[in-house]
């Protein structure tokens, strides 16, 4: 990033140094936020808005949402829980994945002692995971495959939980500000 950064030929450059443990305290914070401290050194005044950082949906995406959910025969007054076993296949992310048997496993409970609907995020590339899932889980277990991300964003933000890898879907439930249980596995949750 740096080098990049001093391709630009700008004036002023402002960045992270993981190196040296100088510049813009970045630990114990998010990742965002790591990132919009850096606007202080520029005598950018952090505002409010900063602490409520939301994906906010319109409401034809929520309609959307909810049309899915009652296709599939789950109303609003089910409690629904979504669970996302994937995660990105780059950079050695798929060996920082919980065992797809034991989201399974987890998702069985929840629905015998809660009795909650359950839906599993499936990505492009996690496609292959849906039989095993079909197999493995309650039949009235469903699947969000093949949508587009705001979508499944829509989606999410009708789950009560959210449980994931460390994922793009763990972030997107965030902001949808859907409850998050995220299982880390060999990285630094902060």
């Amino acid at each position: 990033f740096k080098f990049i950064s001093n391709l630009t030929g700008a004036n002023t450059k402002i960045s992270h140094n993981y190196d040296k443990g100088y510049g813009v305290n970045i630990e114990s914070i998010h990742d965002v936020y790591q990132n919009l401290n850096l606007t202080s050194d520029l005598d950018i005044k952090r505002n409010d808005w900063i602490e409520d950082i939301k994906l906010r949906l319109c409401s034809h995406e929520i309609d959307s949402a909810e049309a899915f959910l009652k296709q599939h025969l789950i109303s609003k007054q089910n409690l629904i829980i979504g669970i996302h076993p994937g995660s990105s296949a780059k950079s050695g992310m798929k060996a920082k994945r919980w065992p797809l048997s034991r989201f399974c496993e987890l998702a069985n409970k929840l629905k015998n002692k809660y009795d909650v609907k359950i839906l599993f995020f499936l990505g492009p590339d996690e496609k292959h995971l849906s039989k095993y899932i079909k197999e493995n889980t309650f039949p009235d277990t469903k699947l969000v495959t093949e949508q587009p991300i705001r979508k499944v964003a829509a989606i999410i933000s009708k789950c009560k939980l959210f449980i994931t890898n460390d994922s793009g879907l763990m972030h997107v439930s965030s902001a949808v500000g859907t409850k998050v249980a995220a299982i880390f596995g060999s990285t630094d949750p902060l």
